[in-house]
């Protein structure tokens, strides 16, 4: 379903060149339960909205559903989007940490409805600093300065 081949995010501006990350080479399948961890500023959300086609790479390739969408303009983004794509927020312009502003009965019940939608088929990733939460995936892809450091199938 989703598969990136050394994928890369650059933010220029005149005076600096800024890598969110680099060379992320990642594989996802069709109703798995992904969860994507590391600390502040190592470059989840920023691959998040990439992989919701919020925002385009600067390098390498992502597939979606086997169509190469890395250079997809925003008009063809958009329409994927509407197809085959949801997001939970956090807050209404955060796509990432879908119970970081709840408290433990509301943030369980949306880890439930998670955890139904992908018991019944939909593929969720979703980017957290709970290891709590990071528990429901099946596995958990840690990145650590814009890398993929380890992967572990729970």
């Amino acid at each position: 379903m989703i598969k990136t081949e050394n994928l890369q995010k650059v933010f220029r501006t005149e005076e600096v060149e800024t890598h969110a990350f680099q060379n992320v080479s990642l594989d996802i399948a069709a109703g798995e339960f992904v969860a994507i961890m590391g600390p502040s500023g190592c470059g989840k959300s920023t691959l998040l909205n990439i992989l919701g086609l919020l925002d385009n790479p600067t390098g390498g390739r992502y597939f979606l559903n086997g169509e190469d969408v890395s250079l997809y303009p925003e008009r063809q983004r958009t329409r994927l989007r509407k197809g085959v794509i949801g997001f939970v927020f956090q807050s209404f312009n955060l796509a990432d940490e879908p119970t970081g502003n709840l408290d433990s009965k509301n943030g369980k019940e949306v880890m439930s409805m998670l955890t139904e939608q992908n018991a019944e088929g939909t593929t969720v990733i979703m980017v957290t600093h709970s290891q709590h939460d990071a528990g429901y995936a099946v596995r958990v892809i840690n990145l650590f300065d814009g890398e993929i450091v380890t992967e572990v199938r729970l």
